[in-house]
Order: structure tokens, then C-alpha cells, then sequence
């Protein structure tokens, strides 16, 4: 027996290397490439608003995204009660906020604000990625300072953070208006990626002109229409089963859009005119401004 005992242990080291090696390799696809989805790790707790650079990985892209804690206590960056609504965190005790729209009276003019963090590894080319966060819509109410729900909101996946803005791109974001208040919505989709791209990015990256909002308060003390989102448990993953969610927003089917009335700047009804800007106001709450020239 003592003789053929080194064999037996060869022959069983040969037989479970390659089962260890398929298992390395199929966590590393199943892995969450964004570091600390959920918010939870920080270097301290957040006092007051725009102080999402106590997340560890994470980083500000424009100035003023917010992160909220339990930690925070009853502070404005608190949770679940803080400045821009009452929110329990999907998942631990944190998540963050962003700005995704905002329109004043006299115009519009882009207004975002977009937080991100490098991944943990970079994306391979030709490789299918799957991504989904949860969302929930902010405030919404007389007192509080967002008042709308808009669309648009999603991923940009880039190698060059610094250039996040309107521009028009990302991968994976929401078609629909998103108005829950009360729970977590989930965005969530797939892409291949066409470069070696090293960071996430979060927030609205398209134009007023290709965002809808709702104005859900009419609020007499202000003349704007802002929306706010809370995010949290971000993921990235090859293998679709880590990020996959039971119930996704975009598979929500938008209701048929109708035109309801005209508006002028002062809101006032009016009528189809050239040479005038108007807002067109549809049953799906959305607005759109439209400057026909004669």
C-alpha cells in the first residue's frame, strides 16, 4: 500500500487541478466588478450634502453628488430621513444621490451630476457584460426640493471619467420615467463591450432635449422642475445570473403618448403658433419645448 501511495496522490493532484481551475475560472466571470456596489465601506460618516467622496472607490465626477448613511444620524445626509426625502437603503446602511435633470422657467441648461469608480478589472473587448443598479425616486412632495420624475437615468462606461457629461452615450439606462418613492427600482441590461473601458459612471448623460420629466408637485414657492435619484447595489458582471434582477423598470411598457395641451413660458393655454417657444405637455406627464420658425 505504502508503495503506490505517492501514485494515488499524483494521479488525485491531477484529477482536482483542472476541477480548481474551472472553479477560479468561473467565479472570476461571476465576480461584481464595481468595488463596494452597495456604499457601505467609507472612510467616515457623512456630516452634510455633497460628501460622496467618503465612499471608498468612489469619486465625483461633476461637482455635488451626496452620500447618505444611517451613520449620519438625523443630519441632512442621513438615513432613511435626509434633505431630499426618507429612503431605507436597499442593502446595509448607505447609498448615494445624484441630480439627474433640472429645468428653470427661463430655460434649461444640461444640469447633472455624476458619480463613478474604477473596476476592478478592465472590460475585455467582445465580451457581454450585464449591468443593473436600483433607483428610487427622491422627495416628491410640497416641502421638498425635487419635485419630478425623468428618464434617461444609467451607466457610462469609459476609460476617461473626467469627460462625463451630456454627450449622449451609455450603455445601459432607463427608457422609462421612474416615479417610485416608496421602493427600489431596478435598471438593468446588457452590452458588449467595444473597449478596454477601466471606469463606471452614473447619472443622466443626455440632453434636456432628449429627457422627459414629470412634474408630479406643483410647488407655488419655486419655478423648477428637478429630479433626484437615490442609487444603490450597483453591478457588472460577465456571468448574467450575479447582476440579473426579478424585475427590471425598462421591462415596464410606456403608455401610448398623447398631446394633452400647449403652454407658452408663463403657463398659460395657447395654441400651435410659429416663431413662439412652447411647451407641449403630454399624458405621460413628459414636456417638450418646440420653437417652430415660419
Amino acid at each position: 500500500m505504502k508503495i503506490y501511495s505517492g501514485l494515488n496522490n499524483t494521479y488525485c493532484l491531477k484529477s482536482i487541478l483542472p476541477i480548481l481551475l474551472l472553479f477560479a475560472f468561473e467565479q472570476c466571470h461571476a465576480q461584481n466588478l464595481v468595488p463596494n456596489p452597495s456604499f457601505e465601506e467609507h472612510s467616515s460618516c457623512p456630516s452634510n450634502l455633497q460628501q460622496i467622496a467618503h465612499v471608498i472607490d468612489w469619486a465625483e465626477y461633476t461637482p455635488s453628488p451626496d452620500y447618505f448613511n444611517f451613520c449620519a444620524g438625523q443630519s441632512s445626509a442621513g438615513v432613511p430621513s435626509n434633505m431630499f426625502g426618507f429612503q431605507y437603503p436597499a442593502t446595509g446602511s448607505g447609498y448615494i444621490g445624484l441630480l439627474t435633470y433640472y429645468e428653470e422657467s427661463w430655460g434649461s441648461y444640461n444640469s447633472r451630476e455624476f458619480a463613478g469608480a474604477e473596476l476592478l478589472d478592465p472590460l475585455e473587448v467582445g465580451s457581454t457584460y450585464y449591468v443593473s443598479l436600483k433607483v428610487s425616486a427622491s422627495g416628491l412632495s410640497e416641502d421638498i426640493w425635487p419635485n419630478s420624475g425623468s428618464n434617461n437615468l444609467g451607466v457610462w462606461f469609459t476609460s476617461n471619467p473626467s469627460l462625463s457629461n451630456t454627450n449622449n452615450l451609455s450603455q445601459v439606462y432607463s427608457v422609462n420615467i421612474i416615479t417610485d418613492t416608496l421602493g427600489w427600482q431596478v435598471i438593468q441590461g446588457e452590452f458588449i463591450a467595444d473597449s478596454n473601458y477601466t471606469h463606471i459612471v452614473l447619472g443622466n448623460f443626455f440632453e434636456d432635449s432628449l429627457t422627459d420629466a414629470i412634474l408630479l408637485y406643483n410647488q407655488s414657492w419655486t419655478n423648477h422642475i428637478a429630479s433626484y435619484y437615490y442609487i444603490d447595489d450597483v453591478c457588472v458582471s460577465r456571468e448574467q445570473s450575479t447582476c440579473v434582477q426579478t424585475t427590471s423598470i425598462n421591462n415596464i411598457p410606456k403608455p401610448e403618448k398623447k398631446l394633452l395641451r400647449i403652454v407658452d413660458l408663463m403657463g398659460k393655454d395657447t395654441e400651435e403658433k410659429n416663431n413662439t417657444l412652447l411647451i407641449y405637455i403630454y399624458n405621460d406627464g413628459s414636456r417638450t419645448k418646440i420653437y417652430r420658425q415660419e
